[in-house]
């Protein structure tokens, strides 16, 4: 939030008092030199003001009644400013943890819905339409994270998100926007390593002003949004958090790329192909052409107690690629992930296990043996090696 103003200095004090020390509200009492301008002062006629003779030396500050003397009030307005600015800015951080502990709530219960952006390159203009534009161009995933003794909450950028120029989304030729420019600039974008508030983001923004919309644009460099939209386009900097529905756009750009993948290659992944194809036992095991190696050793390491009925899980898994186990809550599906996970793992295998809840995977996590339980909750590992499809496992209500 913006500091306000400290309460300016007598000019009495000029010369006795560090102006920059003056702005620093979580610092000390800016203090008195020891030394200062020894010019004469005197008062004007009607006793207001100070004016200086010119009389250049140094005075020390016990010989500098006036000085002393200005110097006490002073100081006891600027600690009433100090103690407002810090009082403030508590209820400011108190108002923002609130805030973005909520999102974390909400991104951990929908986050199949809603993502959490970081966005700059604000364009603002009411078109030739009528309608307000009120769009950020440039967007990074978020993730949020909160540890649960400090209560300490964390917001970075997601490891495997990149910028994305999301023009696309609202703006079309009739507004003056060029889309062959615009994926030009999109492709250099996602080719460097772009952090939204590093100055190489001002670039960009200059760049996609002159090269993309064919249409006057004023640019600003401000931290701060316009107040509201005007008829002339203004592309403002304007970092900002926001929660928003789940890009779809994105999503469906994934899905285009897997299936250029799959017909480039003229095969599909087994995992990608059950979901499409009616495959029994024996197809899958024969799909890749390929045996599959067994998946456990003769002595498996089960941390936790087994039934019969989870046993026989694992056992299926012995001689097919894909299993899906479906019961009521309580009945066991964690726990025989939690003893197939660490026996693969024990064996030197990597496990993906997907939610689309975080929730399930923190009970997961919580069920495997100490080393395991370290790894799952800040390792990341490449997908499984075994050719098998990951572990699904459903309730019914």
């Amino acid at each position: 939030m913006p500091q306000a103003a400290p309460p300016p200095l007598p000019e009495v004090l000029d010369g006795w008092v560090s102006p920059e020390l003056c702005r620093d509200a979580d610092g000390e009492d800016p203090p008195l030199a020891s030394e200062g301008p020894g010019k004469e002062l005197v008062r004007s006629e009607d006793g207001r003001q100070w004016r200086k003779e010119a009389d250049d030396h140094s005075v020390r500050r016990e010989d500098a009644a006036e000085v002393l003397r200005a110097y006490g009030p002073w100081l006891a307005r600027w600690r009433r400013w100090a103690e407002r600015e810090r009082a403030e800015r508590e209820r400011a951080e108190r108002e923002l943890y609130e805030q973005v502990y909520h999102w974390h709530q909400k991104l951990t219960q929908q986050d199949d819905q809603l993502e959490l952006v970081l966005v700059t390159g604000l364009l603002t203009w009411i078109d030739p339409r009528g309608d307000a534009v009120h769009r950020h161009i440039l967007t990074h995933r978020m993730e949020t994270s909160v540890d649960r003794k400090t209560a300490r909450l964390t917001v970075r950028l997601t490891a495997e998100g990149a910028v994305r120029l999301e023009d696309q989304a609202f703006l079309d030729t009739d507004d003056g926007w060029t889309p062959e420019r615009s994926a030009a600039l999109a492709e250099e974008i996602a080719a460097q390593s772009l952090h939204l508030l590093g100055s190489e983001t001002l670039e960009h923004l200059a760049q996609w002003q002159e090269r993309v919309l064919q249409r006057p644009v004023t640019f600003s460099a401000e931290w701060q949004p316009p107040r509201e939209p005007e008829p002339g386009a203004r592309l403002t900097y304007a970092p900002a958090l926001v929660l928003r529905p789940r890009d779809r756009n994105a999503l469906l750009n994934f899905y285009e790329r897997i299936a250029d993948s799959v017909a480039s290659e003229a095969h599909a992944p087994l995992a990608l192909a059950q979901l499409v194809l009616p495959l029994d036992a024996e197809a899958r095991a024969n799909w890749d052409g390929r045996e599959i190696p067994p998946l456990f050793g003769d002595d498996p390491l089960f941390p936790g107690k087994t039934n019969e009925r989870q046993r026989s899980v694992l056992r299926r898994l012995e001689h097919d690629t894909g299993v899906v186990v479906q019961g009521p809550p309580g009945t066991g599906k964690t726990h025989t992930i939690a003893n197939l996970v660490s026996a693969l793992l024990a064996q030197g295998q990597r496990v993906l296990v997907t939610s689309a809840r975080d929730q399930a995977l923190t009970v997961l996590r919580d069920k495997l043996p100490l080393p395991y339980a370290t790894c799952a909750s800040s390792c990341s590992a490449p997908p499984a090696r075994t050719g098998r499809t990951n572990w699904s496992g459903r309730s019914t209500p």
